[in-house]
């Protein structure tokens, strides 16, 4: 079959179509369940995370959640490159930037447990920190890094564009 440019047309503008159709369809059955509140996916991502069994004889575990986070620092992309695909990828699993923004100068220090005794080895006397990254030089990226954060069970329940 010989390649012709506007078969390669037809076919991504139909798939783009059913993929928009196919979007819709899962919002507005999230919507119907209920499914679509910004903190859904905190509450129902896991399925075995959220069953809570209440058993009078036995005391509620502590904590309930275990939920562990990391940031991918190499998921970088520069800010004014463009994208050759247009296409916008909506999902709740995405922290909206704007709620991001809001947290940005929010850290607080809180008091640690008191010292312990330092042990000295080879190993601390040898060790140094990374090279500081200045803010100039991340003012070039649009987006720095995601975080993620998932629930023992590897669920993933949100991911943050650090930016």
């Amino acid at each position: 079959i010989t390649y012709t440019q506007h078969l390669h047309s037809q076919l991504s503008a139909a798939f783009d179509i059913y993929l928009n159709i196919h979007q819709s369809v899962h919002m507005s059955l999230k919507q119907a369940l209920g499914h679509d509140g910004p903190a859904w996916k905190l509450r129902g991502a896991c399925p075995a995370c959220a069953f809570e069994v209440r058993q009078p004889d036995k005391p509620l575990l502590n904590p309930a959640w275990l939920h562990s986070m990391d940031g991918n620092q190499s998921a970088k992309h520069l800010d004014g490159s463009g994208s050759a695909d247009s296409r916008l990828f909506h999902s709740n699993y995405f922290i909206p930037h704007a709620e991001v923004e809001r947290f940005k100068d929010d850290m607080q220090d809180r008091p640690g447990k008191a010292a312990r005794e330092k042990q000295v080895t080879t190993c601390t006397d040898n060790w140094t920190a990374a090279k500081a990254v200045e803010e100039n030089q991340i003012q070039v990226f649009e987006q720095t890094g995601i975080f993620v954060m998932a629930c023992r069970h590897g669920f993933i329940e949100c991911i943050a564009e650090m930016k």
